[in-house]
């Protein structure tokens, strides 16, 4: 099988996957890779939004607004985020210039409480997708995912599912951009 995607998967690479794809954790999925080395790969799906909000894992009111994602199926209890503070106090690992994956949770909070970071620059996630390694190039090689680098990092924090998916795949080029049209099953056509 002639592999689609010509780029491997890094930190900061974007996994788009098959449109095909019938896995209901990652059906349509965007993942960003946080963690790429010999002990696996550490990922986030961005368009899967859950029924929940921050407040349901943190009660506090004030955090109703701030939507909960569902990073994957792996540890669905763990709380991730993406954010754009760039502070040695907030922490995090850089993802792509200007984001990161994790950090202190707690003094997050408060910066937004206190009216210094504004909620559009986080989003949160239960879980988090995980391959072990080898794993994710088998996924490639049998064309499950398409690698995507060069990309607007404000694609990160967009909150339409199916928008995600799509303006990925339109981003990356005329190659691509068809397949955004495609339906979920090939016996729609």
């Amino acid at each position: 099988m002639t592999q689609l995607s010509t780029l491997e998967p890094a930190v900061g690479s974007l996994l788009v996957a098959d449109p095909f794809m019938q896995d209901p954790h990652f059906e349509r999925s965007v993942i960003l890779i946080c963690k790429h080395d010999d002990e696996g790969t550490f990922g986030l799906v961005l368009n899967n939004r859950t029924d929940f909000n921050l407040s349901n894992a943190l009660p506090n009111p004030e955090f109703e607004d701030f939507e909960l994602f569902s990073g994957g199926p792996v540890l669905p209890e763990g709380l991730s985020l993406l954010h754009r503070i760039d502070s040695p106090d907030v922490g995090g690992l850089p993802v792509v210039p200007g984001v990161f994956c994790g950090g202190e949770i707690d003094f997050i909070l408060d910066l937004v409480q206190r009216g210094l970071v504004d909620w559009k620059e986080l989003k949160f996630f239960f879980g988090y997708s995980g391959w072990e390694p080898g794993q994710l190039d088998r996924e490639m090689k049998e064309n499950s995912w398409t690698v995507h680098q060069n990309y607007n990092p404000d694609l990160l924090f967009l909150l339409e599912e199916e928008d995600l998916w799509k303006q990925t795949l339109i981003s990356m080029g005329p190659k691509y951009a068809h397949v955004a049209k495609f339906p979920k099953s090939p016996n729609w056509n």
